[in-house]
Parts: structure tokens; C-alpha cells; sequence
């Protein structure tokens, strides 16, 4: 199987490396880790670290089941049934939030699940409200597949982990073989 060009960044530093300007202007407190301006009170030569804000589990797997798909999603990815496509996205960014969490880098197994979350991140403003409501900060998506300078095979395997992490009891993954039943390929 060909490694599929595309992974997701956890991006714990806060670095978009131009990726997605998200244009929040909130007094220099965007979302991520990053070092402020010492308070007025603080001494000399400290540093006020700011980590994201965490998201259960719980509150991951709510705010994927209540994320509404537009028709504008399925523009980048024209397989069928369209539910299949849906379940793998669904499934896909309950993953990613398990990957969050511990501030991991996910490969993508499915050609046709990565265009659907390509359709959903042109989605903007949907997307970044979702992105706050599920993981407290911004996913980013690395196309080229080199988020964390891990192999391809490596960010897979973490994949499965994720997978284990956030898979309800007796729920099926249709990640790795929904590509075979809707006849995407990764070119």
C-alpha cells in the first residue's frame, strides 16, 4: 500500500508555519503553547506559559456526532455512499482528538476520508468553530505528510492507537478499508 501523503500536526507550539491564519486577534493570547509578556506583577525575566485547552474525550466524541456536514464538503471528494465517507470522517476526527490530547502526529489511511476533511477545512469559519468545540485549538492538516518528521508508517501506527483510544465497544473501523469499497485511490 502506498504511504497516503497526508497527516495531521498536533502542533503543541503553536507554529501554523502558514498554514491557517486564523486572524484572532485576543490581546496575544492565541490558541496554543506559547510564552507571554510577563504580567505587569510578575518578576523580572519570567515567562507566563499558555497551554491549549484540553477537550475530553466526551467532549470530542459530542462535538464530532453534532458537527453538521454541508454539501460543500463532498465538492473535493465525489465517492459514494456518501455515509460511508461521513462515518470515516467522523471516525477520523475522533482520532485526531486522542492524538491531540497527547500532542501526537496521525497518518491518514483513506484517500477519500482526507478529501472529505479537505472539503470540511474550506469550510472555515465551520471549521475552526468546530476545531475550538472539539480539541480546544486548531487542526492543522500537513498534505505533504511530514507533520512531526516521523515516517509515514510511524504516524499509521499511531493512527491504530488512536483508534483503540476512542473506539466505542463493538464499534468498526471503516478507515482502512473504506478507499477498496469506494474505489479512491491515492494518486
Amino acid at each position: 500500500m502506498p504511504a497516503p501523503p497526508a497527516s495531521v500536526a498536533a502542533g503543541a507550539d503553536g507554529d501554523h508555519n502558514g498554514d491557517h491564519d486564523d486572524g484572532d486577534e485576543d490581546g496575544g493570547q492565541k490558541h496554543g503553547a506559547q510564552t507571554l509578556s510577563p504580567a505587569a506583577s510578575s518578576p523580572p525575566n519570567v515567562a507566563v506559559s499558555m497551554r491549549w485547552r484540553r477537550v475530553s474525550p466526551e467532549g470530542t466524541r459530542a462535538a464530532v456526532e453534532a458537527l453538521e456536514l454541508p454539501a460543500a464538503v463532498f465538492k473535493t471528494c465525489p465517492w459514494e455512499p456518501r455515509e460511508l465517507v461521513q462515518m470515516g470522517l467522523r471516525q477520523w476526527l475522533r482520532c485526531a482528538g486522542a492524538a491531540l490530547r497527547d500532542d501526537q502526529v496521525i497518518g491518514m489511511p483513506s484517500h477519500a476520508v482526507d478529501e472529505a476533511w479537505h472539503g470540511l477545512i474550506l469550510c472555515t469559519a465551520r471549521y475552526a468553530d468546530f476545531c475550538d468545540a472539539a480539541y480546544g485549538r486548531f487542526l492543522h492538516h500537513r498534505p505533504d505528510g511530514t507533520g512531526g518528521g516521523d515516517p509515514m508508517a510511524a504516524q499509521l501506527a499511531r493512527t491504530e492507537i488512536a483508534w483503540r483510544l476512542v473506539a466505542q465497544p463493538g464499534e468498526t473501523c471503516v478507515l482502512w478499508h473504506l478507499d477498496a469499497r469506494v474505489g479512491a485511490a491515492w494518486s
